[in-house]
C-alpha cells in the first residue's frame, strides 16, 4: 500500500526494509552498530532525506540509488540531516543505505527518513527467499583503510592482504557478486568479501630476526649460535650445588656463588664459542643466554645442562644438594631430618578446604 508523506517517516515502518541486527526498541530510534546492516527504502519522488544522529565523526555510509555505484558519505558527529537522492526523475526509485564501519568506530541512530512534497513510500520488495550467513572475523568481513586526498576519499585498501577478483564468478552490474545464490547484496567496494578473494602468503610479512618466513608459514629456524662447529665440548663436565637453607618465602641459599654455575663451551682447539643453552629442569633453576645456571628452588635431584650449536651439542649433569641440619639429601636419599609428620601419605582431603598445614 502506497501512502502519501511530507513529515518525517519513523525507522520502524514497516514500508522500510531492514537487513541486519539493528536496535529498534524504541519506535522513533533505529541504532546501527554491525558494518553491513542495510535499509532499503522504495519511493515515488524526487528526493529522499535521512534524519540521522552519529556518536563520532568518523561513520561512512553506503548509499546506492536504483542499483547505481554507490557514493560514500561521512556523518557529522551529533544529529544531522543528510541527503540520499535527489533530483531523480519521476517515478518509481529504489535506495539501499548500507553502514560500513564497524561499531567501535561509532554508532548510527536512524530518527527517521524524509520525502519531498507528494512524494509517496511505497510497500518494500521481498529479500531474497535464498539467502547465505558468513560467520567469522575480519578475515570473513575483510578491514581495509580508506585515505582522504585532495578532498575525495580513495579505494578501500586491505592492509598486509592481497585481494583478486573471484574469477570462477561471472561479472554482474557493480561488479563480481553473491547475487548468484540470490543475494540481496551486490558487490559494491573492494572491501567486499563477497567479491574478492584472499590470498593469505608471507609475501610482505615483517617478523623478528630469530623467526623465518617461508611458503609454509613462521618458523623457527635452527640456532646457529656456535657458527659450525661440529665438535662441541661444554665445561665443567659435572658440577654440585648444595642448598644450605631455605626461606619461609621459598628462595634459597646455595653455594657455591649463590647457587650459580657458568659454564662454557669450546669447538676443536680449544676455541671458545657461544651456543645455545638449554636445561631439562626449568622448574628448578634458569640458565642464561651466557651459559650462567642458577638455581632457585630447595628441591634436590640433577639438572642436565645442555650447549647446542646448528650442527653439534654437549651437556653437563649438575647435582643439587639440600643439607638439613647435619645431614644432606640428596636425589633419592631418605632420612629422618625433614621427614613430613602430617598430613599423612594418601590422605584424603574434602573438596573446598584450605590446604592443611604441613608438620615435620
Amino acid at each position: 500500500m502506497a501512502v502519501e508523506s511530507v513529515s518525517l517517516i519513523p525507522p520502524s515502518d514497516t514500508r522500510i526494509a531492514v537487513m541486519g541486527r539493528v536496535d529498534a526498541t524504541d519506535p522513533a530510534r533505529m541504532r546501527i552498530g554491525y558494518p553491513g546492516v542495510t535499509l532499503r527504502l522504495r519511493f515515488e519522488g524526487p528526493s529522499l532525506a535521512m534524519r540521522v544522529a552519529a556518536t563520532t565523526p568518523n561513520s561512512h555510509l553506503a548509499v546506492r540509488v536504483d542499483g547505481g555505484e554507490p557514493r560514500v558519505i561521512r556523518l557529522a558527529q551529533g544529529e544531522s540531516e543528510v541527503a540520499l537522492a535527489d533530483g531523480l526523475a519521476a517515478g518509481e526509485h529504489t535506495v539501499d543505505m548500507v553502514h560500513r564501519t564497524e561499531t567501535w568506530v561509532g554508532v548510527v541512530t536512524v530518527l527517521g527518513f524524509r520525502l519531498a512534497p507528494g512524494a509517496r513510500l511505497l510497500d518494500p520488495q521481498p529479500w531474497p527467499r535464498r539467502r547465505m550467513l558468513f560467520i567469522g572475523d575480519s578475515v570473513t568481513c575483510s578491514e581495509g583503510v580508506r585515505a582522504c586526498a585532495s578532498g575525495v576519499w580513495g579505494d578501500c585498501i586491505a592492509d598486509h592482504e592481497e585481494k583478486k577478483p573471484l574469477s570462477r564468478r561471472a561479472p554482474m552490474q557493480g561488479g563480481y557478486t553473491t547475487k548468484a545464490l540470490g543475494s540481496a547484496m551486490s558487490c559494491d567496494n573492494l572491501c567486499d568479501p563477497g567479491c574478492q578473494q584472499l590470498d593469505d602468503d608471507p609475501t610482505g610479512i615483517t617478523v623478528d630476526p630469530d623467526l623465518y618466513v617461508g611458503p609454509d608459514g613462521l618458523t623457527l629456524p635452527a640456532s646457529s649460535a656456535g657458527g659450525s662447529c661440529d665438535n662441541l665440548t661444554v665445561t665443567p663436565a659435572t658440577g654440585t650445588i648444595t642448598i644450605t637453607s631455605i626461606a619461609s618465602d621459598g628462595s634459597v641459599t646455595a653455594t657455591p656463588n649463590g647457587g650459580k654455575i657458568d659454564f662454557d663451551a669450546t669447538c676443536s682447539g680449544g676455541a671458545p664459542v657461544e651456543p645455545s643453552w638449554t636445561i631439562d629442569s626449568y622448574d628448578r633453576s634458569v640458565i642464561s643466554a651466557h651459559g650462567v645456571l642458577t638455581v632457585y628452588s630447595g628441591v634436590a635431584g640433577p639438572i642436565v645442562v645442555t650447549g647446542a650449536t646448528a650442527t653439534d651439542s654437549d651437556t653437563s649433569t649438575v647435582t643439587v644438594k639440600v643439607k638439613v641440619g647435619d645431614a644432606l639429601v640428596s636425589d633419592g636419599a631418605t632420612t629422618d631430618v625433614g621427614k613430613t609428620l602430617y598430613p599423612y601419605n594418601n590422605t584424603v582431603f574434602p573438596l573446598g578446604l584450605k590446604a592443611p598445614l604441613v608438620q615435620w
